[in-house]
């Protein structure tokens, strides 16, 4: 719904729908064939550069990360990996946040440079679902399948948000104010069949009490067949 996205997209860094047109990722991003398929591409904080990905063909399926500059209007690869979850930009911009698949479904978050150099960051014993990291650097918000939580940088648990969970066709994004003092917190709740219903909720997490409270809510209603 276009309120959803004007309140989750309120800033450069949010989503395009798709590749923007012009822009081809590097030769070894490319695959073989037509399996190979593009997800959306992200803003940095400054607005200067796009984190793409592009999974690729081959088995197992190799994930690649790669950047476009805008100004110099150049792509280049940033990392080649396996059973990538999902990638974010660190809250300044200045690297890439990679959270990785482990094999008893647990994540593996990583920090990779500009330069294309990775480090381990910490564990996280579930899925992680949606994530993002405070301009500083010092805190995660995190979301999986059991609630909305506020990490150290070390993946130490600060604190869990009181926030209503759904347990399925649950959506969390997460947007951090420009000081890093608040937190916005925006659920999406699907619901019904076939006639099918959104719930939608904005909260705001005061970083220092670690409290969340609801600001709006509004809801649609979609004809099913």
């Amino acid at each position: 719904p276009a309120r959803s996205r004007s309140i989750a997209c309120a800033s450069k860094n949010c989503a395009w729908p798709a590749v923007p047109s012009g822009i081809v990722p590097p030769a070894n991003c490319m695959g073989s064939g037509w399996l190979a398929s593009d997800s959306p591409t992200v803003w940095s904080p400054e607005g200067n550069r796009l984190l793409g990905r592009r999974d690729l063909d081959d088995s197992p399926y190799t994930n690649c990360l790669y950047l476009y500059d805008a100004s110099s209007k150049t792509t280049r690869t940033l990392s080649l990996t396996k059973k990538l979850n999902m990638a974010i930009w660190s809250g300044n911009g200045g690297s890439v946040i990679e959270i990785r698949r482990t094999r008893n479904e647990g994540s593996l978050v990583s920090q990779i440079g500009l330069d294309g150099k990775s480090r381990q960051l910490f564990a996280w014993p579930r899925r992680i679902c949606g994530m993002a990291q405070s301009p500083n650097g010092s805190v995660f918000a995190l979301f999986d399948l059991t609630g909305c939580y506020l990490l150290g940088t070390d993946g130490q648990l600060i604190s869990k948000l009181k926030i209503p969970m759904q347990k399925e066709s649950f959506e969390v994004s997460f947007r951090f104010n420009k000081s890093g003092n608040r937190l916005g917190v925006l659920t999406s709740y699907w619901y019904g069949e076939p006639h099918v219903g959104l719930d939608q909720q904005l909260w705001v997490a005061d970083m220092k009490s670690k409290q969340a409270r609801r600001v709006a809510r509004w809801g649609e209603f979609f004809q099913g067949s």
